[in-house]
């Protein structure tokens, strides 16, 4: 955890910064994925805080939702390649718990659009 990680709990995101809008589609998938509500929303993180798997799906599911929001305001290929390496290596991080390789990462961020 970093000082530029993002928390939501329900419907309220928590940062100590201006996201871009990619950032910001990624983290309204969270807000949906625990369906806007603080009851559910801790439920959700008692979920994906226990259980490897479900943090994976959760995150890929917003990864792809962020590279695809990316890509309808950036179509230059080469910028795009760029934006889903940097995803693929945050997916892939420790901070997620190393879930996954950064190829397979790739793969599935980029099979999402």
């Amino acid at each position: 955890i970093t000082d530029r990680t993002v928390f939501v709990l329900g419907r309220n995101i928590y940062t100590k910064y201006k996201l871009a809008y990619p950032l910001f589609a990624h983290e309204i998938v969270h807000c949906d994925q625990q369906n806007y509500s603080l009851t559910k929303g801790l439920i959700w993180w008692y979920r994906y805080l226990t259980d490897r798997g479900f943090r994976l799906e959760q995150e890929t599911e917003a990864y792809q939702f962020q590279f695809r929001t990316f890509c309808k305001e950036e179509k230059d290929r080469n910028r795009r390649a760029v934006y889903l390496n940097e995803l693929s290596g945050q997916l892939s991080s420790p901070l997620y718990g190393n879930l996954i390789n950064k190829k397979k990462a790739h793969e599935e961020i980029k099979n999402g659009t």
